[in-house]
């Protein structure tokens, strides 16, 4: 399995839709310290790992049935 994180581009963008049927979102330009930015990888690298563990136990339990 590969853990390794993908560092994000400095800045990066933060986009939040809207729940409303006007389709508008927020979007947000970060500039990170180089903490902040070791930070957001970290996390970004954990909640792809979260996501990719439980995507693999619904496929892995469609197949048994």
């Amino acid at each position: 399995m590969d853990l390794r994180i993908q560092p994000v581009s400095l800045p990066f963008w933060l986009c939040i839709q809207s729940t409303a049927e006007d389709g508008n979102y927020l979007r947000f330009r970060l500039y990170p310290t180089p903490g902040q930015a070791v930070l957001i990888n970290k996390t970004i690298g954990c909640c792809r790992f979260v996501f990719n563990q439980h995507s693999e136990g619904i496929t892995n339990s469609n197949r048994t049935g």
